[in-house]
């Protein structure tokens, strides 16, 4: 014996009105976290330069070994052979 379609309906619609209340609810309490953890004004200085571009020597990548093919695949991709 089931529930008739009516009470079935009304369930799938406050389960959806549940979930976007707590939602918004997250949403909302994200914001108020992140205004008070956030200053106001510009995310950088403009007048003071980085102490980290002056006199750091940069490096330059290496590039990676090549990829093994492999020969037992007529296409040589890393494919494996499929059994029979």
């Amino acid at each position: 014996m089931g529930y008739s379609p009516l009470v079935t309906g009304a369930a799938l619609a406050h389960g959806y009105d549940m979930a976007f209340w707590w939602t918004a609810g997250i949403l909302a309490d994200d914001a108020v976290i992140a205004g008070a953890l956030l200053r106001p004004g510009p995310l950088d200085q403009q007048g003071t330069p980085s102490q980290a571009h002056d006199g750091v020597p940069t490096v330059q990548a290496k590039a990676a070994p090549p990829i093994r093919q492999d020969p037992a695949v007529p296409d040589g991709s890393l494919r494996s052979r499929e059994s029979p």
